[in-house]
């Protein structure tokens, strides 16, 4: 082996058994108090009722009678993220990276289906 050949390693990825995959509607950041960035992940949801009360016919659950419901919105957080400040600027630059890519994949197709309108 050369001493001018890169030196290698391969990294395999693999999920853990409790990984999730998670819809990210909204995100919460702060600093928390140990100095890392904490990063919540949540979604918005309606509430579910409280309760229902459904009529008895024939020995069988009938029609709604009546609903207990919270007005609002449930934030629900799916995660809390707490993130050393370097990991954080690798993720935000991943993320941009990222970002970059898909308005140019998306961009490239919006062109493609304009011209297909032209011809």
């Amino acid at each position: 082996m050369s001493s001018e050949e890169p030196q290698k390693i391969k990294v395999f990825y693999q999920n853990s058994a409790t990984h999730q995959t998670l819809f990210v509607g909204g995100a919460w950041a702060g600093i928390a108090p140990n100095g890392l960035i904490q990063l919540g992940l949540f979604n918005d949801l309606r509430p579910m009722p409280e309760m229902v009360t459904h009529g008895v016919v024939n020995d069988e659950m009938g029609p709604e009678l009546e609903k207990l419901e919270k007005r609002g919105v449930i934030r629900e957080v799916e995660a809390t993220l707490l993130i050393p400040l370097p990991i954080a600027i690798s993720i935000l630059q991943l993320v941009q990276q990222t970002i970059d890519k898909l308005v140019e994949l998306q961009t490239a197709q919006a062109e493609k289906v304009g011209d297909h309108v032209h011809d």
